[in-house]
């Protein structure tokens, strides 16, 4: 993406790891997230936290960013819908590209 730690975001916060382990986050960036579909689409600022680490995903987005996009999840359907002002935009999964990850 381009980004350098020196325009990261230093907080002096712990998260926990995968597999319980403690993780210092080399800092966080706010950065715009959109989703979108045929019906509309919809984007908000995100914090994100930046760390070392080997993992199948590129970024989780947590509670507070789908709360922020009002956002109803269904793991099994690989589905997320939220409201827009003018309808209901669903965000697809892609259920062969999951099972390429792990």
């Amino acid at each position: 993406m381009g980004l350098k730690e020196v325009n990261l975001l230093r907080a002096g916060t712990t998260l926990l790891g995968f597999f319980g382990e403690r993780v210092q986050p080399l800092g966080f960036v706010a950065l715009p997230v959109s989703f979108s579909d045929d019906n509309g689409y919809a984007m908000n600022m995100v914090n994100f936290a930046i760390i070392r680490a080997k993992s199948g995903y590129n970024a989780i987005l947590g509670r507070p960013t789908l709360n922020s996009f009002g956002m109803v999840i269904s793991t099994p359907h690989l589905c997320a819908k939220f409201p827009t002002f003018s309808s209901v935009v669903t965000v697809r999964g892609d259920a062969r590209q999951t099972t390429r990850c792990f």
